[in-house]
């Protein structure tokens, strides 16, 4: 028959057990007030939808978002505590109604698996990159903070966007590329905010057919390879610390107006 429906408009709370407690395949979970105080709380149904949330994770403790499985969420999502909001495997779908994160600090953290449209994604808090990612098809419009750590790619595609708008800082701390890898139209990069890379004594790339449009740019570390060829870079003010490069071709063809 119909599968189960747990619509939490009180809290759901995770207060023993170091393991895993899970919404497993087809169960449908809305968010409410969720708390997990210990162990890991997996929300791993298969295509269902979570509407809203704000989340209390400590330290130590994981409020796993897709648990290896695909599942859709739209809504207004917030949090606090020490411990992690993650999307670590399978696929979140952003809903045709979209989603807002306002999470703060090192709360949510996004270390592998995919993010899909065809909704928009806002961030208006802090946005952890962490692994090697996937942005399928998805805007992102970021008006707080994404932070871009580890050795892994963020792979994007079939019209991935981001946006990172007026107030947005977009903040590599790495040596990893933007690679154009799903197909379909290639990813873009509108950057209206502050592209900052300020990790890493290699470079960070912008690949091929990746299009970036510049905005303000600050490279304190390292290189900044803007190599994806045959796109378009519209103006920009560009900061570049003593050691560091800014590379306008990185060996490709890119036109600037």
């Amino acid at each position: 028959g119909a599968p189960p429906v747990f619509n939490n408009a009180g809290l759901f709370r995770k207060s023993a057990g170091t393991g895993t407690t899970i919404f497993s395949n087809n169960v449908t979970f809305s968010g409410g007030n969720v708390e997990v105080l210990t162990g890991t709380l997996s929300l791993a149904g298969n295509a269902t939808t979570t509407t809203g949330g704000n989340f209390t994770v400590a330290g130590g403790a994981v409020l796993d978002l897709t648990g290896g499985a695909t599942r859709t969420y739209v809504g207004n999502y917030t949090g606090t505590g020490a411990g992690a909001v993650r999307v670590g495997s399978g696929i979140l779908d952003i809903g045709a109604a979209g989603v807002t994160f306002n999470f703060p600090g090192n709360l949510f953290q996004w270390s592998a698996g995919m993010l899909r449209g065809p909704g928009v994604l806002t961030n208006t808090g802090t946005l952890n990159l962490t692994g090697s990612v996937t942005l399928n098809g998805l805007t992102l419009d970021n008006a707080g903070t994404v932070t871009w750590t580890g050795a892994g790619n963020l792979n994007a595609g079939n019209g991935a966007v981001i946006n990172n708008l007026a107030d947005g800082l977009f903040d590599a701390q790495n040596d990893a590329s933007v690679v154009f890898v799903i197909g379909g139209v290639a990813p873009v990069f509108n950057n209206a905010g502050i592209f900052r890379k300020s990790g890493g004594a290699g470079t960070t790339t912008f690949g091929s057919n990746v299009t970036f449009s510049g905005g303000n740019v600050e490279v304190l570390t390292g290189t900044l390879n803007l190599a994806g060829g045959n796109t378009t870079t519209t103006g920009g003010d560009f900061t570049v610390a003593s050691g560091a490069v800014l590379d306008l071709t990185g060996g490709a063809t890119r036109t600037y107006i």
